[in-house]
């Protein structure tokens, strides 16, 4: 019994061991992937032709959905840049913000705090400019932080007369660079300046239940909800636009090992209770004389049956508990090591897995499991056997006396 014991308590190590490896990769991923700019951001266009204005009302049905976190208008203006005799032509987009590092932006230099009348700019800008006399020239990247910069609008008359007004905007800042091609080459306004010039270049007043906004970012409370929300979204006949794909995928890339860590270590669950099975056999064939004398004595076949059932569930229990508080121990001097230790990524690479990228976390219900299953398949296993030890004849079990 005491090698069955042993082999429970190995199988659930091993289990352990795998699904907290495949738990705690998930939840590595998961952290890196929210990490992303934009990975939990679903962003809303009208729709094809422009159906369904993003109007205010759209706002609040879109802050009423579950689990969104945040509804953003943006608009967007096109103008010239100038400093001196540069020139640079930025999309500018505003934002309905105080912070833009609500969106994931962070500031490189400077802050990402968005006032009115200031204006912050995307990485690449500072080195977008030219000579406004030399347009072939381009300039090296300009020190702007503090700068007031100048925004030029430009607007026909029915004539064809072109007019153009001017305004100055102090950069307040600069983001860090993101990888996003319509963040790191944007400046960024609060939408309560783009509602002007718009209504400056329209000529008309500007009123956001009949001219909208240009776009709403919706901000999900969590990566694992961008599904469901983006789905709602086009249900309406909006035009949602989203990293669902790059979420689905590691996701799913995710749950696969996790899966398979599951499935790997139920397996030796198994070939645990088909060792209870087989010694629990043998144990009956080396404990017959004791079977013997237990029903000389009085003891029914019930009891019998009961007494070798609790021995097979008793070693898979103390196995599993066993099993679990071993596995935990390895866990945490893994953990331990991996926090410690001076490894670079790659330099220990194990089946294809970077140990510098794998931390073990054990779920609370995968615990639970272990001990059910355990416990479970051993007495499955020990049924059997019992069986056969209670059918026992007293005559022929003291044979062997």
């Amino acid at each position: 019994m005491i090698i069955v014991w042993i082999w429970v308590i190995i199988s659930t190590i091993v289990t352990i061991l795998l699904a907290s490896a495949a738990s705690g990769t998930e939840q590595i991923t998961l952290k890196r992937l929210e990490s992303l700019v934009g990975i939990n951001q679903i962003t809303v266009w009208p729709g094809s032709g422009g159906a369904n204005l993003l109007s205010e009302d759209t706002l609040g049905w879109l802050k009423s959905i579950s689990n969104v976190m945040a509804v953003i208008p943006v608009d967007y203006v096109y103008g010239e840049i100038s400093l001196g005799p540069y020139i640079c032509y930025p999309s500018i987009v505003g934002v309905e913000l105080e912070d833009l590092s609500v969106l994931g932006y962070s500031a490189a230099e400077g802050n990402s705090i968005l006032k009115r009348g200031e204006v912050i700019l995307g990485y690449e800008i500072p080195a977008q400019f030219i000579f406004r006399n030399r347009p072939d020239k381009q300039a090296s990247r300009l020190d702007l932080l503090g700068e007031i910069i100048k925004l030029t609008l430009t607007k026909y008359s029915t004539e064809g007369e072109e007019i153009q007004r001017t305004y100055s905007l102090p950069v307040a800042g600069i983001l860090a660079r993101t990888g996003e091609y319509d963040i790191d080459y944007s400046i960024f306004i609060s939408i309560s300046n783009s509602g002007r010039y718009k209504e400056w270049l329209y000529g008309q007043s500007f009123n956001r239940k009949v001219n909208g906004y240009d776009k709403i970012i919706v901000i999900a409370s969590g990566v694992e909800n961008v599904e469901a929300i983006h789905q709602t979204i086009a249900s309406y006949g909006y035009w949602p636009d989203s990293r669902l794909s790059d979420t689905q995928q590691i996701r799913e890339t995710a749950a696969s090992l996790r899966y398979a860590a599951i499935i790997v270590g139920v397996m030796s669950l198994i070939g645990s209770a088909i060792g209870v099975f087989l010694t629990m056999l043998t144990v009956i064939v080396e404990r017959k004389s004791e079977i013997g004398l237990m029903k000389a004595v009085g003891a029914t076949d019930r009891l019998v049956l009961a007494v070798f059932i609790g021995e097979a569930a008793t070693v898979g229990f103390l196995g599993g508990m066993c099993g679990i508080i071993l596995g935990k121990i390895i866990q945490v001097l893994f953990n331990y090591w991996i926090n410690r230790s001076s490894l670079q990524a790659g330099e220990m690479v194990i089946l294809g897995q970077d140990l510098t990228n794998i931390t073990l976390s054990t779920p609370v219900w995968l615990v639970a499991m272990i001990v059910v299953f355990t416990t479970m398949f051993s007495l499955i296993a020990g049924v059997i056997p019992a069986k056969r030890a209670a059918d026992l004849e007293p005559i022929e079990a003291l044979r062997d006396i």
